[in-house]
């Protein structure tokens, strides 16, 4: 659904995390094309919505630990899941969601025209005492990295929506 097919760094796609995509290539290209696609509508999570996703989780939802040291991502399907299925929060890679840059976290959604869209989770190149539901970050709308990627919900209703695991 992007203009340009975003580099795996010949990790071999598949299963892991998409990389090398910046906020601005998600929300613009990927998502509209998705929604058009399912005929659904998807989006990124908001910062308190990924927080939420983790705080259930327990602070372990894909922390890599055993898994590490390493140089790459890993796949998706090899990070442990927590109650819901959801995985991966932490350590893969980090993650944009849809709030501006803000100091700390704040519950309710920040989003005014911004230059700094924030991630989450940290990342295989973290060091490990950051990999914490706290890990938080903000990049450029267009920084590509091989170690930011990304979640998207599915709209089910104005209120609640679904995960969907990277």
């Amino acid at each position: 659904g992007c203009k340009t097919r975003p580099s795996d760094n010949g990790w071999g796609g598949g299963d892991r995390p998409i990389i090398n995509v910046s906020y601005t290539m998600i929300v613009s290209e990927y998502l509209p094309w998705l929604s058009r696609k399912a005929k659904a509508r998807y989006r990124l999570p908001t910062e308190a919505e990924w927080n939420a996703f983790a705080q259930r989780a327990g602070g372990s939802a894909g922390q890599k630990g055993n898994l590490l040291p390493t140089d790459e991502t890993v796949p998706v399907t090899s990070l442990p899941a927590n109650n819901e299925g959801v995985s991966g929060l932490l350590g893969n890679v980090w993650e944009w969601v849809d709030d501006c840059r803000t100091v700390g976290f704040v519950e309710e959604k920040v989003n005014t025209p911004c230059s700094h869209r924030i991630v989450r989770g940290g990342a295989w190149s973290s060091k490990r005492e950051n990999l914490n539901i706290e890990a938080r970050g903000w990049e450029s709308v267009s920084k590509t990295s091989n170690a930011i990627g990304f979640r998207v919900l599915r709209e089910l209703d104005q209120a609640v929506g679904e995960v969907i695991s990277p």
